[in-house]
């Protein structure tokens, strides 16, 4: 049910924006967001009561809801997105601003 969520979510933040950089920064930043949430409910017990019901990363969630085939191709989908965010984010990073 979380992926199917996601998936909504990812696809109306694609149809409104219609740019591939929002889309992709959308999809990491839930992706953080998700494992920052797990790393906190870790270290704090009153927390994970509250979230510990949350998957632990979009990548998780993929490997919980869907097997086989599906998976695998599901998997490949969400390393091509990473390696896409990694392609717009290094040249950011790198760019040297000069007065």
């Amino acid at each position: 049910m979380g992926l199917i969520i996601l998936v909504v979510v990812l696809i109306i933040i694609l149809v409104i924006f219609r740019d591939l950089r929002s889309f992709l920064y959308a999809f990491a930043i839930a992706d953080i967001l998700l494992r920052i949430i797990n790393f906190v409910c870790a270290q704090i017990p009153e927390v994970n009561k509250l979230l510990g019901k949350l998957y632990p990363s979009i990548e998780a969630m993929i490997t919980s809801e869907s097997s086989g085939t599906l998976e695998t191709v599901l998997l490949w989908v969400y390393a091509i997105l990473y390696v896409l965010f990694l392609s717009y984010l290094i040249p950011s990073f790198f760019r040297i601003k000069r007065k």
